[in-house]
């Protein structure tokens, strides 16, 4: 069930100040100030120029995989600290919003060790279940003590190849809720995480929002979230859920992008629409 209302805790009081750095050609925003603003956020784009890309015979997909891994491994301006074995990330989106694609295909880089929701309602989910979840971590454990199941899935590296350099994982706003109110414990740490300016974020967002909501509907109807084609089923829109939904929808995209630039966070966006747009993808 969805919230009725959300509240993002933003402040719009006070002024951002934005500097360019330029990294081998791909134009980076950071903040200056660390000072919020609604007015602004932050979009890497030229992100190619990080490296070699000359042509995409694969297709779309596998050229967005490249500047998103270009944008994950840049320099840091602040060092890592020596309890960080690799650079952290996480995915903010929504369901419905192509997150179990973007997430297959960072899985299935070599330098990438990719976890998907581990703050799933019902169950931790990661491509690394058998070495880093089993015997150890419930989902009534996870919720017990937050903190420390997130510093233990950012730390404990399967890399029997020593090739990885990036762990992360995907998040989605219902993770941090308890029956339609939010979890005190579990918000805490999610806002933790939004404000860490060594957790670089992507910012994964479906422009068309109706899609968004009637692929929910339908995948609820069916029990159905993964691989299936369902177009065919008609659903029933009930005009006050779907306001609901969309002005939680907006306001949290508006959250992500907001604490993220107060934050200091190298940030990237990117569109569903952008990843559909090839058939070879």
């Amino acid at each position: 069930h969805e919230p009725s209302h959300y509240h993002p805790s933003c402040s719009t009081s006070r002024k951002t100040k934005i500097k360019k750095k330029h990294y081998r050609g791909a134009q980076v925003h950071r903040q200056v100030n660390h000072r919020p603003t609604d007015t602004h956020h932050t979009r890497m784009t030229g992100i190619a120029g990080l490296v070699d890309v000359v042509s995409d015979p694969i297709g779309t997909l596998s050229a967005i995989r490249l500047r998103i891994i270009a944008f994950l491994l840049q320099r840091r301006w602040r060092q890592r600290r020596p309890e960080d074995p690799l650079d952290r990330f996480v995915v903010l989106c929504w369901r419905r919003t192509g997150s179990n694609w973007l997430c297959g295909v960072l899985h299935g880089h070599p330098q990438v060790l990719m976890h998907n929701e581990l703050f799933n309602e019902s169950d931790v989910h990661t491509y690394h279940r058998k070495d880093m979840v089993n015997d150890k971590w419930t989902y009534e454990q996870r919720d017990t003590h937050p903190g420390r199941f997130l510093r233990e899935m950012f730390h404990h590296v399967v890399d029997p190849s020593g090739t990885m350099r990036l762990v992360g994982f995907k998040s989605f706003p219902e993770h941090y809720w308890d029956r339609g109110k939010p979890n005190v414990v579990l918000t805490r740490v999610f806002g933790r995480l939004l404000k860490n300016p060594a957790i670089r974020k992507v910012i994964l967002h479906r422009r068309n929002m109706l899609a968004v909501y009637v692929s929910m509907v339908r995948s609820k109807m069916l029990s159905a979230y993964m691989l299936h084609d369902y177009s065919d089923v008609q659903v029933r829109i009930d005009v006050r859920e779907l306001q609901r939904f969309l002005d939680r929808y907006q306001n949290e995209y508006k959250r992500y992008r907001t604490e993220s630039l107060r934050s200091g966070s190298l940030v990237y966006e990117i569109e569903y629409e952008d990843m559909a747009a090839s058939p070879e993808s």
